[in-house]
């Protein structure tokens, strides 16, 4: 199962190559000629300089903080200009000297007041208003959904009001001149303000909220302790982001607003080491999920934390150092992979869970789920497979050496992307097949009167269309023209006619077979010695299933050449002649009676059409009688049938009495002839 996994991952990680250029490819159209294209192999292909990625030129480069000690000075040279303005601006508050902008500012400043205040009384009453729509959840929901429900209501009820107050800023901004600095810093204020209070709600819903139980696992204090020190770090975001945004919408001096980003970063990476230090609390807050990789990940997680947590804040330093690429990269390459891959396998576990849940009504897994359950393992495993290309940042080099070209047939060249691209087209044609299929028999034909023959002959003709749709549109998508392959038709042409006869041959007969309706999927037949139950239909082999699960592969030209034995053809009943040999002294009507008291006792013997009991002959030594019962093929065999009621036929004659006969001889001697003489005595 391993193997077949790395295999299949393997066969995503070039799929993912093959989406963004699959459809852009335009085939070179090959001149038509009377002959066989030419082939022309490239075997010494390589990758170019240019496909290697430039980032990994500039990996160990550092970018410097452009702050230094002149920053400081010039801003302590700003603040000691700002005395002036200071000063003559509470003595024109004291003369009641005011100007028009003055007003303006006053009225620009109390009305945000009154938003901010009118926000909060919004929100309280918001809050008054969310316990009892709550209640309304149905009861029949699992309980982690419930509580999903609740915190994903509580959060956006209460952050769509500072969603309101940005939607309404905007529309009143297009009342202004677009130049207007003060609409776009309010605006990126406004955002600061939602997503501080989106993550606020969510961490209170979480961790400070007694109704939720989500972190079951967390003791009330120690999740009132970290609500704190998150509401906190929160807060020390919000501030700094708000700060180094009205700086920059003011054009300020930009090295100080490095500066501002330098301590920014600082206090972030100050923080994570506060939160890291005390590992109980951070396992507290990982779920409790049984899940094998995930049980695997957590121990260990915990075997070297120090280490872990060590090379993340190490990571933070790099950055804070200025070796952003440097930092960036190890980050991509270890937390957010070991995540990515964390998170496929608990979805694929969940929906695995979902669909054995919907497709598996008697404990067994339906076709349809199989099919499903397939498409979207390999759906997951493409998702992943090209976050997994994109986060190495290999993608685009990988694309570029598999598109390039080795080999030519005529006009057109190919690559191992297009022939892959090819193959991949073929597959997903017949991935879809399987599915609508699969859909057919578990969904459709239960519902509708098909005979088993014309059920077969739909599937099999959609697989049919599908496969040949797809060798066409693959082909094409390979950059192969279809009208240079009419020279190689004429080639095979001539090939079936000499070497090849016995395969068309059969192939033919495959067809025959298939849509005549002759055997289906199934049915219980005899071939020359051999008897069971077919597996399967195809155009070139019936997979016959003994009642031994013996599996014959008969070809199909084996099969319309010689004489079949169908069992089922047009009823599922056959008619089986048991005999029985009893002695001539034997009362036939109590042997009649105990014979149809044996076929009686046999739960697989069918009651309609009724059991009968003939005198076959008058044999040399016994009377041949037959039992005739009715069976049904498709619950039991011939040859089981024939070997648990031969038991109950003994019991019944042995119970009445009746004895079986056996061939006797009887010995004459006819006199007149010499004596034999003894041996004489030594």
């Amino acid at each position: 199962m391993r193997r077949y996994l790395s295999w299949l991952a393997v066969f995503w990680l070039l799929l993912g190559l093959w989406v963004p250029g699959v459809f852009a490819q335009v085939p070179a159209a090959p001149v038509p000629s009377a002959t066989l294209p030419q082939i022309r192999l490239y075997p010494q292909q390589l990758v170019g300089g240019e496909a290697v990625n430039p980032q990994l030129e500039s990996l160990f480069y550092r970018k410097p903080w452009s702050f230094e000690w002149g920053t400081f000075e010039a801003l302590w040279n700003d603040i000691q200009g700002l005395l002036p303005w200071a000063h003559s601006t509470l003595i024109r508050l004291q003369n009641q000297d005011f100007v028009l902008s003055d007003y303006l500012l006053v009225g620009g400043l109390v009305l945000v007041l009154l938003i901010f205040l009118s926000l909060g009384w919004m929100d309280r009453r918001f809050q008054k208003l969310l316990n009892p729509l709550l209640n309304f959840l149905p009861r029949a929901w699992p309980l982690p959904v419930r509580h999903l429900t609740r915190l994903a209501i509580a959060v956006l009820s209460r952050s769509l009001i500072f969603l309101s107050a940005l939607f309404l800023t905007y529309l009143v901004w297009g009342a202004f001149s677009p130049q207007s600095r003060l609409f776009p810093s309010l605006i990126h204020l406004l955002w600061i303000a939602v997503i501080y209070r989106t993550l606020h709600l969510l961490i209170l819903e979480l961790l400070a909220n007694p109704d939720n139980q989500l972190f079951d696992t967390l003791s009330r204090p120690l999740a009132l302790h970290l609500y704190r020190r998150l509401r906190f770090f929160l807060i020390y975001i919000a501030f700094f982001l708000a700060g180094i945004s009205l700086f920059e919408y003011a054009h300020y001096r930009s090295d100080f607003i490095d500066f501002l980003y330098f301590v920014f970063s600082g206090g972030l990476l100050l923080f994570g080491a506060y939160l890291v230090a005390n590992k109980s609390q951070i396992f507290a807050l990982l779920p409790t999920l049984d899940e094998p990789f995930y049980l695997r990940f957590l121990d260990l997680l915990g075997r070297f934390y120090t280490w872990v947590m060590a090379f993340t804040l190490a990571l933070g330093v790099l950055w804070i150092v200025g070796y952003h690429h440097l930092a960036q990269i190890f980050f991509l390459r270890s937390w957010v992979l070991v995540a990515l891959f964390l998170g496929a396998a608990l979805f694929h576990r969940w929906q695995a869970q979902k669909i054995t849940e919907a497709f598996s009504p008697t404990g067994k897994l339906s076709s349809l789920g199989q099919q499903l359950a397939f498409a979207i393992v390999l759906i997951e495993v493409f998702l992943v497979s090209q976050l997994f290309l994109y986060l190495l940042d290999i993608r685009n080099a990988l694309s570029q050496w598999l598109a390039s070209p080795i080999a030519s047939i005529g006009n057109s060249s190919l690559s191992l992307l297009s022939i892959f691209s090819g193959g991949l087209t073929v597959v997903i044609f017949w991935l879809c097949s399987r599915i609508l299929n699969a859909l057919l028999e578990d969904r459709i034909f239960p519902r509708l009167s098909y005979d088993a023959a014309v059920q077969q002959m739909i599937t099999l003709s959609i697989f049919y269309i599908s496969m040949g749709l797809g060798g066409l549109i693959g082909l094409n998508i390979m950059g192969l023209d279809l009208s240079m392959f009419a020279i190689f038709a004429g080639a095979m042409a001539f090939g079936i006619g000499f070497g090849l006869q016995g395969i068309a041959k059969n192939f033919a007969s495959g067809i025959v077979l298939v849509f005549s309706g002759l055997v289906k999927k199934g049915d219980y037949i005899t071939v020359g010695d051999y008897t069971g139950y077919i597996q399967q239909v195809s155009w070139k082999k019936v997979l016959l299933r003994t009642p031994d699960h013996v599996d014959l592969i008969v070809p199909t030209v084996s099969m319309v050449e010689s004489t079949i034995v169908n069992w089922t053809y047009s009823d599922e009943r056959v008619r089986v002649h048991l005999p029985v040999g009893v002695a001539y002294n034997a009362d036939l009507e109590i042997a009649k009676t105990a014979l149809l008291e044996a076929a009686a006792e046999h739960p697989e013997v069918l009651a309609e059409p009724a059991p009968v009991v003939w005198l076959k002959e008058f044999g040399d030594s016994a009377l041949q009688l037959e039992l005739l019962v009715w069976i049904d093929c498709e619950r039991i065999t011939l040859e089981s049938l024939r070997g648990e009621i031969n038991f109950m036929i003994w019991q019944a004659l042995k119970r009445h009495q009746i004895e079986i006969a056996f061939p006797q001889r009887d010995l004459h001697l006819r006199s007149g002839w010499p004596p034999i003489d003894k041996p004489a005595e030594p």
